[in-house]
């Protein structure tokens, strides 16, 4: 099974062109590594999309984090490169 395949089904993602935190809720066995762009960092709030996305969620960026570590994950903070530039 390819990888990306897997992500889709443990986060129960059909949608398959997003992937929202909250779809580590269903993660019960905790096959998913967490990463963040250090660049979200940056923003107070962050846009996302509660398991369906027709509707967008407003949510402090720290709170984000915090769901992330309660649900025990430690995020690794990524930098991801713009490639226009």
């Amino acid at each position: 099974e390819h990888p990306t395949e897997k992500l889709w089904r443990t986060m129960r993602c059909w949608m398959r062109l997003w992937v929202t935190p909250l779809g580590l809720l269903n993660d019960a066995e905790h096959v998913i590594n967490v990463a963040v762009d250090k660049a979200l960092l940056e923003s107070e709030y962050i846009c996302i999309h509660p398991m369906v996305s027709t509707a967008s969620l407003k949510l402090k960026t720290c709170e984000m984090l915090r769901f992330i570590r309660i649900l025990g994950y430690e995020p690794k903070l990524i930098e991801l490169i713009n490639q226009d530039e």
